[in-house]
């Protein structure tokens, strides 16, 4: 089914221009879009969608919806996370929380650099990552959190031999260019707010989002979805 809604979204959703309403950017080809690339092993994938309940467009609501991370076209950093509702009233809507073009939100990729760069993790990654065991990340969530997207990726470790059981070990959470891994979640939570803390000189401005907008309905009798052939490369383990 989620491979189905991954199509669907690709075919009717999401065309790089879609989004755009302003005639001089679109003859321009400015602010072009692209699914966000994704860390799978060694190589990047466009992103695929996933799901969280959160209260985006009631504060106190929660609400089921579908998510999509977006880039500007050719480029890594993050400039939109589209995302369609589930539930009742909202069934089939899409909205879509934009980014400032002028501020740098790290994407997917970045983020993920960003893990491999820091020395601590880094280090602990290379004391797992040895003969008989190999490391696994699992599926990145980007979250909306106040100004900001919120990073939160599972690490598991699974033995290499025949018989792969992983087990979650570490939970990486970012928020800007901090970057924490904890065994759990409430303690990454501790240790990504003293590392904001420390850093609270370049966090003292945050980015601004505008309110989500909803720029599509689809009602569910009119989604066609064509028969192709399914996706040989699929995401890592959600780890939820």
């Amino acid at each position: 089914m989620i491979c189905c809604k991954a199509r669907l979204y690709r075919n009717y959703i999401c065309p790089p221009t879609y989004h755009q309403t302003n005639p001089e950017r679109f003859f321009r080809q400015e602010d072009n879009w692209m699914f966000s690339k994704i860390a799978i092993g060694q190589e990047f994938f466009p992103a695929t969608p996933y799901y969280l309940t959160l209260d985006l467009l009631e504060p106190g609501k929660d609400e089921f919806f579908l998510f999509l991370p977006l880039s500007p076209f050719g480029r890594d950093n993050l400039r939109a996370l589209m995302f369609a509702g589930n539930d009742l009233k909202n069934y089939g809507k899409i909205y879509a929380y934009r980014f400032p073009r002028n501020q740098q939100v790290y994407g997917p990729a970045q983020v993920h650099s960003l893990v491999n760069q820091d020395t601590v993790i880094s280090e602990q990654f290379s004391l797992w990552d040895q003969q008989g065991s190999e490391l696994v990340f699992g599926k990145m969530i980007i979250e909306p959190m106040g100004g900001a997207p919120l990073y939160i990726q599972p690490i598991y470790l699974q033995e290499e031999g025949p018989l792969k059981i992983p087990q979650i070990k570490r939970l990486i959470m970012a928020l800007g260019d901090a970057v924490v891994m904890a065994p759990s979640l409430e303690e990454a939570a501790v240790k990504l707010e003293y590392e904001l803390r420390r850093k609270s000189d370049r966090f003292e401005k945050k980015v601004p989002m505008s309110p989500p907008i909803e720029i599509q309905t689809i009602p569910a009798d009119d989604i066609k979805i064509e028969e192709t052939k399914p996706d040989p490369k699929s995401l890592l383990m959600e780890g939820s």
